[in-house]
């Protein structure tokens, strides 16, 4: 081997450097120790292992020999494992000493099973509280800051960690909240009707938890009646609406558009008296159908087609059915008669043929005498409306307002076959002189055919009135000035 000396520059002398000097090596030995660390943080901790560094002794000779770790002693600042901050370990083997340059970084516990539970709750006036389970060893909750509450509402979870703060990091747990839901309350039914020109109600009395009240109304739609919590805080309703609704449904009636485009006939459901449901013709291409503008009724109808000339042939049945039935009424009450004549001769011979009429005309009296329940038995509502006719002429009545008078009074006022109209029962002082229309009503008990005029008639009216033999009359009337 060949070496140089030298000596660097001073202030009185200049460098020098010799000439090479030639020497010999008699034997490779280890003159010290060099080592490297591999990881450029280490945690804290943590023991130094053979992934952490590698030493190696300085031969004489300037080579390196690696030292197995199993044959190094690793020396630690702080006890026997890296605490945070260390900045240097201490190395020896084969009676030699160095240090190593380290960096030790503080560790994190591993807080995936750490969690909040018991955090949701629904109020019932009692404290309810949140805690932390699933921490790792090493780590307990030291104070719960936010943990508990009773009334409903939402509140972020919060606690103080007992740990290592030499050595960890500061413990995180994933953001939870203790949630309190509001208990919620079944609102009270709400009421369905359908319109009959009635004024409908509905109340809802107070109850601890919410304040009623009432609603009403006669039309149709929907009327809402708000109810108001007491403690709206803690309390709700399902669903989220606080209103009880009181609904009036229109009433559904079928009307099917007459031959004369300009009418048309109730068949099905029925209209309320003195309700103007507010008919509309309407053509759209070849038929001609119905709107209403009374929103208390909904229409379903049958239109007529402009370039039917067929008739009402449906009119013309039911007229066949009425007829049928009278029909078959008389005969009844002639067998009747026949039946009663033939016992009242076989029974009283003596008591003369005086007597025997006597009887026949009384049998003849029941037998005429119609009530509303015995009319409505017989003949439907929608078959009565057809029993009504208009009558071609005008009567003229002064007056004005409505008088309702019964078929009972009527037929005690008068004979069988007579007319009857306004001027008639004003006569006979029946109804106020001041009234200018009048409707008939299906009181009492009609024992007589009568031909009677009036404004409007309730159903079982015209059905009594037909079965007697009599007929009603729709008139069209002109007012006296």
């Amino acid at each position: 081997y060949y070496m140089t000396v030298s000596a660097p520059e001073g202030i009185n002398y200049l460098a020098i450097v010799s000439e090479p000097i030639k020497f010999s090596i008699l034997k490779v030995l280890p003159i010290g120790l060099t080592g490297e660390v591999k990881k450029e943080v280490l945690l804290a901790l943590d023991r130094i292992t053979s992934e952490d560094i590698e030493v190696s002794f300085v031969n004489n000779n300037g080579t390196f020999t690696k030292i197995p770790f199993s044959n190094l002693n690793v020396s630690y600042r702080n006890g026997d494992t890296l605490r945070y901050g260390d900045n240097e370990i201490g190395i020896s083997a084969g009676g030699f000493y160095t240090t190593l340059g380290i960096r030790v970084a503080r560790r994190s516990y591993c807080m995936e099973e750490a969690r909040w539970e018991n955090t949701h709750h629904t109020y019932d006036g009692e404290e309810k509280a949140a805690f932390v389970v699933g921490l790792p060893f090493g780590v307990s909750v030291k104070e719960y800051v936010v943990n508990k509450a009773t009334n409903a509402g939402e509140y972020r979870l919060s606690c103080i960690f007992e740990y290592d703060r030499e050595n960890y990091n500061e413990p995180k747990i994933a953001e939870a909240s203790l949630v309190i839901y509001k208990k919620e309350l079944t609102l009270p039914s709400g009421a369905v009707y359908t319109y009959d020109k009635e004024t409908k109600r509905l109340s809802i009395p107070d109850t601890d938890y919410y304040m009623g009240g009432e609603v009403y109304g006669s039309e149709s739609g929907k009327y809402r009646l708000p109810l108001t919590l007491k403690d709206s805080e803690n309390y709700c309703f399902s669903g989220g609406d606080s209103s009880v609704t009181l609904e009036i449904l229109p009433r559904e009636i079928t009307l099917r558009v007459n031959q004369d485009f300009d009418s048309y006939t109730l068949v099905d459901g029925s209209i309320i008296d003195d309700d103007d449901i507010g008919v509309k013709y309407e053509q759209i291409g070849d038929f001609v159908y119905i709107s209403l503008q009374n929103p208390n009724y909904k229409a379903t109808v049958i239109p007529r087609n402009i370039n039917d000339k067929s008739g009402n042939l449906w009119i013309l049945l039911l007229i066949a059915a009425v007829a049928v039935f009278l029909f078959l009424l008389a005969y009844f009450i002639y067998k009747r008669r026949q039946e009663t004549r033939l016992s009242a001769s076989g029974a009283h011979k003596s008591s003369g043929l005086a007597d025997s009429k006597a009887k026949e005309q009384n049998l003849t009296s029941t037998l005429m005498c119609v009530d509303r329940a015995y009319a409505d038995s017989l003949i439907s509502n929608s078959l009565a409306k057809t029993l009504r006719k208009n009558s071609e002429g005008e009567i003229e009545s002064a007056g004005s307002g409505l008088a309702k008078i019964s078929l009972g009074d009527i037929s005690a006022a008068f004979e069988s076959g007579d007319s009857v109209d306004i001027n008639a029962l004003k006569e006979k002082m029946l109804i106020s002189s001041e009234a200018g229309k009048i409707k008939i009503t299906a009181d009492g008990v009609i024992d007589k055919p009568l031909k009677i005029y009036a404004d409007s008639f309730a159903p079982s009216a015209l059905k009594m009135i037909a079965l007697t033999g009599g007929e009603s009359f729709r008139v069209k009337k002109k007012r006296k000035i």
